[in-house]
């Protein structure tokens, strides 16, 4: 990892690249940190953590988890437009698991009834750039993110769904590096089929990003890809019902269809 003269991941223009933080450094991603990825785990047949050790599957940012993808006129798009929302999303998440008296497992269904006045479609967007910087191949995004007021997302291609993330012990960042595939088995024999997906997995909440087009059309995690169609000021209360996942394992069963 680490190109610093390449292609922008969301204006797709040659440029020296600058360093993008995954998340956004304002959420505390500015210590050293382990991360796995999701998609060269399943083509290894690995899922647990202490399977990966002794490996080359996993791997250290020093700085905070990020890579040189995008450009210093993107990057400082997204910087002035959608990370202070997605960071106060973020921050008031944190707030809340802080105040729950019970434990939360990965059967917990947390739910939100209100904000706290945070700019839906800014959220998204945000969440979007990060996904263009780990996948590399949404060049179908780029007037939707630089165009702060733009609702053009293509909900036919994809569905972005939320999940939380309640181990903030996890030592680790969970993402697919470009696109990975999960299979769906059924046992009437009424077919098999995959779907692709990308996956950003970090305490406190992580986003799976799926492929409409391909064959399966089950989507794990909480369902928010109509924020894509809020005004750039609308702080909407999102109403949501998010399941939460076993952090325990690089590919949680959330995944495993």
């Amino acid at each position: 990892m680490g190109k610093k003269s390449s292609k922008c991941c969301i204006c797709g223009e040659s440029k020296k690249l600058s360093f993008e933080h995954i998340p956004p450094k304002s959420t505390g991603n500015s210590n050293p940190i382990k991360g796995y990825d999701i998609r060269y785990m399943l083509l290894n047949g690995r899922s647990n953590l202490k399977d990966t050790e002794g490996l080359s599957l996993h791997y250290k940012f020093n700085r905070g988890v990020g890579d040189y993808t995008l450009c210093k006129a993107c990057n400082e798009y997204m910087g002035s437009h959608y990370v202070e929302q997605y960071a106060c999303f973020i921050q008031g998440f944190i707030r809340m698991l802080n105040s729950f008296e019970n434990p939360i497992t990965s059967k917990t269904i947390i739910t939100i009834t209100e904000n706290k006045g945070v700019k839906a479609l800014a959220f998204f967007k945000q969440v979007i750039a990060m996904f263009c910087s780990l996948t590399g191949d949404m060049a179908d995004c780029k007037y939707f993110l630089l165009d702060k007021d733009s609702n053009d997302f293509n909900i036919n291609k994809y569905r972005l769904c939320m999940v939380v993330v309640p181990n903030k012990d996890s030592n680790g960042w969970r993402t697919t590096t470009g696109w990975g595939t999960r299979y769906l088995f059924h046992d009437d024999n009424s077919g098999n089929v995959s779907q692709r997906f990308a996956a950003y997995l970090q305490y406190p909440v992580g986003f799976l990003l799926y492929r409409v087009d391909d064959s399966a059309k089950s989507y794990v995690g909480c369902d928010i890809t109509q924020l894509s169609q809020c005004k750039f000021d609308d702080t909407p209360n999102f109403g949501m019902n998010i399941p939460c996942i076993d952090v325990d394992t690089v590919l949680p069963e959330i995944l495993k269809g």
